[in-house]
């Protein structure tokens, strides 16, 4: 089965999936590649280790640095990419293996704990960003200075443009001039020193990704390409998410590996709980409809199973046979689809092809424990085909039910049917899993294996990495915006009543089942009550804000700008209030302290250039500054706050409209990463130990104001 067949359904035209196969030949591997003491063909220490059997075997330890690096990134892996650039492409005579494995070399924090996984994301990025190595240099990127006027501490250098080159397109004078520090190269001066020197093109590519990319890794692929580019995300651009992701399908040839019917000491092919996809999840969470019906909705039209097989008896079955779900994880997942998917033909059959002319051949007449009941059969039926008569009567015994005399409730009842599938998984080949997915075949069906039924085992093989690929890969890709977990969602995000989880009106508003649900078109003045405001409001004399602020002003303004009143949530009004509280000291300064002394006058940009006469420090709830602020602001308003910033400290609903500004394009966008990101978006000189009492003051006023609202303040509370 293809992915594109797959991820189409799930309304995502993924490209296919088609890993390299390790080949299994019991040492009859390539000259340059080990054998493992289970057959295996590869060059990890799984392969080339203590009990490798031949090939260029190590005595020693695993490869670390450049080996590791250079065992992972192989020749024929880096040229499968660049091969499929033009021959015109500048990029084919510049960029190479040699090149990126010496950049690497300079970067021993990264070549030492390199991942098969990274190296599958990096790659996708390398080949998505340069058209598969195909370009040096951004597509008209010399009519893009990209140079930031405003940055003084890497300043422009007359003449030189600062587009994008090398193989994530370093960017920007900023970047430039940090990446040069970093790399003792001043790349200011000469940034053309990344476009016509691969190695160096790859160390900026090495610099970013460590600086920006890895720390988010563990997130999801999902994060990386919003680190690399936050514009394709959200929507913005899901084409270009897309093409990422195809990209990543293609690298993680690196990554899932498994070969027929034999045992795999490797991690990332193996089963059970270790390595990648192997932590215990959440089966209802995983087994999503759009992921079940993504395999059902292949089968034919006319098929019986198409009205038999659904979520729902997949759900209530694990329901009832929790020892199925208990600890389970993704490649386990993944496994058991595949089996499913082979046995059935995509949940198309109930019962095996041609079964009741086969009956004889499933009853063993020895077995006196199970005896065949008279005018019985014992054909498959079912998920994985429950066949044979003692399985059906063991498989009774245990699920309290007389399939010896009735094995055709197995074909007429669908709950019943996967808990015999369960049931089978959980007996025969749960304990084989952790040697990999060949066992798993030779335990549902040994026949095909040895060589017997290579085209089948090699069907079940692609099954198992199609859905590993998306529930160990693309899963955590497509939940950063539409994670279907069926109420299970993070507390800061609504339940939609189809499944998903978001903080938009399609998960927040009609039909929501849990999270900060949203009742009606404009909750703003059911959450914001008079009583909340006035719990803010500083009871001390003296504040100017006790007589500017008020409820009624943030409510015009709310009601007024944005579109905000259709898609607030609870919690998003208790991060909100939280930092008005902080910025103004529960409302009583409008203006910042000694703020007419301070210059905000960025006299370099000549967009929103400062009027005479005029201070841009803070004003208003977000305490709004600098001329560029003032200026972006008032465009988006519709008001000239240029020339008039004092509008900010002189009418409070404009000062709630530019605070409403601010938090629509600053902080909303990060609201789902808890709220220490919101501090972050504020802030980000508090963050990493920088104001630890600001920090802490804004966390007590969030929870606070939680709890006040009846809302679950949710994770990652602090930056």
């Amino acid at each position: 089965m293809a992915l594109t067949k797959i991820f189409l359904i799930l309304l995502l035209s993924l490209l296919g999936f088609y890993s390299e196969t390790v080949k299994s030949q019991n040492c009859n591997c390539a000259p340059n590649l080990c054998c493992s003491q289970f057959g295996y063909c590869g060059t990890t220490a799984d392969y080339c280790g203590s009990t490798c059997q031949s090939g260029p075997c190590r005595v020693g330890g695993p490869p670390t640095g450049a080996g590791l690096v250079g065992s992972i990134v192989t020749q024929n892996f880096f040229n499968n990419i660049i091969n499929q650039a033009g021959n015109g492409c500048a990029g084919k005579r510049f960029y190479t293996r040699d090149s990126f494995i010496n950049a690497t070399n300079t970067f021993p924090s990264f070549a030492n704990t390199v991942t098969r996984r990274e190296i599958a994301t990096m790659f996708a990025h390398f080949t998505y960003e340069t058209g598969n190595f195909c370009y040096i240099e951004e597509i008209n990127g010399a009519s893009r200075v990209m140079c930031d006027q405003n940055n003084r501490q890497y300043p422009c250098a007359p003449g030189k443009s600062y587009h994008g080159r090398g193989p994530l397109l370093l960017s920007w004078n900023f970047n430039y001039g940090a990446c040069g520090q970093s790399l003792g190269l001043d790349l200011l001066r000469q940034p053309e020193l990344v476009s016509s020197n691969p190695v160096v093109a790859f160390r900026a590519a090495l610099w970013f990704w460590m600086k920006s990319v890895r720390p988010v890794l563990n997130q999801g692929f999902g994060a990386t390409v919003r680190a690399v580019s936050g514009f394709d995300c959200d929507g913005r651009n899901l084409a270009n998410g897309v093409t990422v992701v195809r990209q990543m399908i293609t690298a993680a040839k690196a990554a899932v590996r498994e070969g027929p019917c034999q045992r795999s000491s490797e991690t990332s092919g193996g089963g059970g709980n270790s390595g990648g996809g192997g932590d215990a999840v959440s089966l209802e969470g995983t087994v999503t409809p759009e992921f079940f019906n993504s395999i059902l909705n292949q089968a034919r039209g006319d098929c019986a199973g198409k009205g038999f097989y659904s979520h729902n008896a997949f759900m209530a079955a694990a329901n009832s046979y929790q020892s199925f779900g208990a600890s389970i994880s993704k490649r386990e997942i993944a496994a058991f689809f595949a089996h499913v998917t082979h046995e059935t033909e995509f949940m198309c059959y109930i019962e095996e092809i041609d079964g009741p002319a086969k009956a004889e051949n499933y009853c063993e007449k020895d077995n006196t424990d199970f005896p065949c009941a008279q005018g019985k059969a014992y054909y498959g039926r079912g998920p994985i085909q429950l066949s044979w008569n003692y399985n059906y009567g063991l498989c009774g015994r245990d699920l309290n039910e007389n399939l010896l005399a009735s094995p055709e409730k197995v074909a007429q009842d669908p709950v019943l049917a996967f808990k015999t599938a369960f049931w089978f998984w959980t007996t025969n080949v749960r304990g084989k899993f952790n040697q990999g997915f060949g066992a798993t075949i030779r335990a549902i069906n040994g026949m095909e294996c040895s060589g017997r039924d290579p085209a089948t085992v090699a069907k079940r093989i692609e099954y198992y990495r199609d859905y590993c690929v998306f529930l160990i890969y693309l899963f955590s890709f497509y939940s950063q915006t539409a994670k279907s977990q069926f109420c299970g969602c993070s507390p800061i995000l609504c339940c939609s009543q189809s499944g998903y989880c978001g903080i938009t009106d399609q998960h927040c508003g009609s039909g929501c089942k849990s999270g900060p649900c949203r009742q009606s078109r404009d909750p703003v003045d059911k959450i914001v009550t008079q009583q909340f405001f006035n719990g803010i409001i500083d009871t001390r004399n003296g504040c100017a804000g006790k007589g500017f602020y008020t409820r009624d002003s943030f409510l015009q303004a709310a009601n007024t700008t944005f579109d905000f009143t259709s898609s607030v949530t609870m919690l998003e009004i208790a991060s909100m209030f939280a930092h008005f509280t902080h910025e103004t000291e529960r409302f009583c300064f409008v203006e910042e302290v000694n703020g007419t002394s301070l210059d905000y006058c960025d006299e370099n940009n000549s967009l929103y250039p400062c009027a005479p006469g005029k201070s841009y420090h803070g004003r208003g709830p977000f305490q709004l500054s600098w001329n560029y602020n003032y200026g972006t602001c008032g465009q988006s308003l519709g008001l000239d706050l240029l020339r008039q910033p004092e509008l900010v400290s002189s009418n409070s609903t404009v000062a709630f409209q530019t605070g409403l500004w601010f938090w629509i394009n600053s902080v909303r966008p990060v609201l789902n990463q808890g709220f220490g990101a919101t501090i972050r978006a504020i802030n980000a000189m508090e963050c990493n130990g920088g104001n630890l009492g600001a920090v802490n003051a804004r966390v007590r006023y969030y929870t606070d104001y939680c709890t006040q609202l009846g809302v679950d303040p949710g994770f990652n509370l602090r930056c």
